[in-house]
């Protein structure tokens, strides 16, 4: 099951694979560097948007981020996001957390 923690340690490792330490990582997508390590512990939430920007920054599909890996994660190259692309991007996001709420209350 995907949680906080999952999600920190696909975005942790999708970082290191990226060649990128936490500072560059937050320059890239706005943020503050003790947001990346709290993000990437899992004490931290990311909202859709976010996570696109931290997607495209490491090269990587939101997909493979919010995929729960058993075996080693597998990142795919994302293609260079032109700003309708990632508003495209966003919507995809924005309906994978809708369509994932719905299938949880579902049980």
């Amino acid at each position: 099951m995907l949680n906080e923690i999952t999600l920190g340690q696909n975005i942790e490792q999708a970082r290191v694979n990226a060649g990128l330490n936490q500072q560059q990582l937050a320059d890239l997508v706005e943020l503050d560097r003790s947001a990346i390590s709290r993000v990437e512990s899992g004490s931290r939430k990311v909202d859709s948007i976010e996570l696109v920007k931290i997607a495209a920054a490491l090269g990587v599909t939101e997909l493979s981020l919010l995929t729960v890996q058993e075996t080693e994660a597998i990142y795919l190259r994302a293609p260079e996001s032109e700003p309708e692309s990632i508003k495209q991007q966003i919507k995809w996001v924005n309906g994978f957390f809708e369509n994932y709420e719905f299938l949880k209350e579902l049980g």
